[in-house]
């Protein structure tokens, strides 16, 4: 579980940046960079990102809880 964690964060940061890149050289605001990232990477597009077990690690309420709290120290 670990290391398909691992592996989805880097092509999500991957394919991010890079589409980023790509539209900042266009001069597109890099919101619309990320819009089109979760669209390619997304169960909708190629499914490089399944519906599962990523997206249900990361909007864990736990973890937004933790950051909350963080935040607030």
């Amino acid at each position: 579980m670990e290391l398909s964690f691992l592996k989805s964060l880097v092509i999500i940061f991957g394919v991010s940046g890079m589409v980023v890149f790509l539209l900042g050289r266009l001069k597109i605001p890099s919101i619309v960079g990320f819009l089109i990232a979760g669209v390619i990477l997304g169960p909708h597009g190629f499914e490089f990102i399944r519906e599962g077990d990523i997206i249900l690690l990361i909007g864990k309420r736990e973890n937004i809880n933790q950051a909350i709290e963080y935040l607030e120290t």
